[in-house]
């Protein structure tokens, strides 16, 4: 089956609870309010990564639409039996999403109460899913960088004194370039798919090639 329909399949067409069903129909929904829980889905999160995450990083530079451009990158093993592709997404999305989260990013899980998956909840239109080439996907990428970076040189002009976010800047615009230099080298020619969520302005770009699978996730929110 196509990475585009495998997506289509498991994130669904304006089924924006696929991946907040999935952890529920995993049990961790049952214990609310009960910090045990959260304890043990961070224990499965570090469990998946040593199975399945070979590489990742992530960084933030200025917004192009909202205050911070942040995208995330991880590469995975392929899913050892084609049956699991869908489970296997849910995965994958779920490690993207937590990979670098703070002690306060899993308190908010808590703090959430019974609604408290309602942050893996996405909204994907069927225009949403676009099939691209490993060209077009970099492609993408880079037009993202350069867009950010005429922004923020006028965003700098009239905003010297904040000398602590230049300098953050000066940090993580190498390490974006680090991230596109990385996936320039290592990824083969792939299959890839583009899922959209206007209303956040959450994009997410899986891509499959013969060893690997590439999940990006980036939010350029207000």
């Amino acid at each position: 089956m196509l990475l585009k329909e495998l997506a289509k399949q498991a994130f669904g067409r304006k089924d924006e609870e696929c991946v907040a069903r999935f952890l529920k129909e995993k049990g961790f929904d049952r214990c609310n309010n009960d910090t045990a829980q959260y304890n043990l889905l961070q224990e499965k999160c570090k469990q998946w990564k040593k199975e399945i995450l070979l590489w990742d990083s992530n960084t933030f530079i200025y917004g192009i639409n909202g205050w911070n451009f942040d995208i995330t990158v991880c590469r995975m093993t392929l899913p050892k039996q084609e049956r699991n592709w869908i489970e296997y997404l849910y995965y994958t999305a779920l490690l993207t999403l937590v990979n670098n989260w703070d002690i306060n990013d899993w308190n908010i899980l808590i703090e959430h109460g019974d609604n408290n998956f309602d942050i893996f909840q996405w909204d994907f239109d069927i225009d949403s899913y676009v099939e691209l080439n490993k060209e077009q996907w970099l492609n993408e990428l880079k037009c993202y960088r350069e867009q950010s970076w005429e922004r923020y040189k006028k965003y700098k002009k009239s905003h010297k004194e904040y000398i602590k976010y230049d300098e953050s800047m000066k940090k993580n615009y190498p390490e974006y370039d680090v991230i596109l230099e990385y996936l320039v080298q290592n990824t083969k020619e792939c299959d890839v798919v583009r899922m959209n969520s206007d209303a956040d302005n959450v994009i997410w770009y899986f891509a499959k090639d013969a060893d690997s699978l590439y999940v990006t996730y980036i939010s350029d929110c207000m």
